[in-house]
């Protein structure tokens, strides 16, 4: 997905929709969904190109090392 992509990456993503199933990319600040608004889009257009994007985070758990923790679960699971 690419708004996951563009959080995880630290990189300002425009959703031309009215909602998406990632909220956590809204939540955090890298994602905006804009509908079908032109007049919204071109502001946060414009705010990208400017520099005056949002301040964004990584969610809770984004810091690449999920692989790390299944395995420290199932080895206190087979413990």
């Amino acid at each position: 997905n690419v708004a996951e992509e563009s959080t995880f990456n630290q990189v300002p993503c425009i959703t031309l929709n009215s909602y998406t199933e990632h909220e956590e990319t809204v939540k955090v600040g890298t994602n905006v969904l804009v509908g079908e608004d032109a007049d919204m889009l071109g502001k946060m257009v414009g705010q990208m190109i400017d520099g005056q994007w949002k301040n964004s985070g990584l969610p809770d758990r984004w810091d690449g090392r999920s692989a790390e923790r299944i395995v420290q679960i199932l080895l206190e699971s087979a413990g």
